[in-house]
């Protein structure tokens, strides 16, 4: 049985953990966008938790930067073990997807498929948020969280949760392995479903750094937590 283990890498140095040519490919890319929806240990821990897993089927909320590093990470495993990876990546803004098509290489594209698609508000229990409303059905093993927008007025900035994670986890009942990207609230409400099998990291270097690492989260969790809110439910009654 292959064994999962996801760990944070710290970006100071990108050719520490990045082969030469993605370090260039980066660079172009950047050079050529706006998106500052990513950094250097993001860079680093997607490239090398895939890479090093040997994950294939993947799924990405929200396309950028990160759909370069993970789909050059699908071919480097392509390229030395023959087995072809699929990167999902979803967006709900045309404009941002087609930006990404443009700008990835060539001999990347067939490792990716890019969905446009709306986002839709979703909820259990007493939480809710936003999340991708045309999600393939497919066995996703690995998971980067960075969309859909969890605004829910543009007008006075008030944001939701995420979740993509509890619909794969739920609705699908896939066990999900997996990065959020910062998203403070997201990480909030999976930390009080499944507790310890989430984690939050924090880069001593970039204050501006911030992980939620997703451990295998699965349906059946959910009963340690129903029963936590339960117990709970049941002290404020007495």
């Amino acid at each position: 049985m292959k064994t999962t283990s996801l760990v944070v890498y710290e970006g100071t140095d990108l050719n520490k953990y990045l082969p030469s040519k993605l370090v260039t490919e980066l660079s172009a890319y950047l050079s050529k966008t706006k998106s500052t929806g990513c950094n250097n240990t993001d860079y680093c821990t997607l490239y090398k938790n895939i890479y090093d897993n040997k994950f294939k089927e993947i799924y990405e909320a929200g396309t950028g930067v990160s759909t370069l590093v993970m789909a050059y990470a699908l071919y480097m495993i392509n390229k030395e073990t023959g087995v072809k990876g699929r990167l999902t990546s979803m967006e709900e803004h045309s404009e941002y997807l087609n930006i990404s098509k443009d700008l990835l290489p060539n001999y990347l594209h067939e490792y990716v498929d890019f969905i446009l698609s709306d986002r839709v508000f979703d909820h259990y229990m007493m939480f809710c948020g936003y999340r991708y409303k045309d999600i393939p059905v497919r066995k996703y093993d690995f998971c980067w969280f960075d969309g859909p927008s969890m605004l829910t007025d543009k007008r006075n900035g008030k944001k939701t949760a995420n979740f993509d994670a509890l619909y794969l986890c739920i609705n699908r009942k896939l066990t999900v392995w997996g990065f959020v990207d910062g998203r403070v609230y997201t990480v909030y409400v999976l930390k009080e479903m499944f507790s310890n099998k989430i984690k939050y990291y924090l880069d001593k270097n970039d204050s501006t750094c911030k992980i939620g690492i997703v451990n295998g989260i699965r349906y059946n969790d959910l009963d340690d937590y129903c029963t936590r809110v339960f117990h709970n439910v049941k002290k404020l009654i007495k």
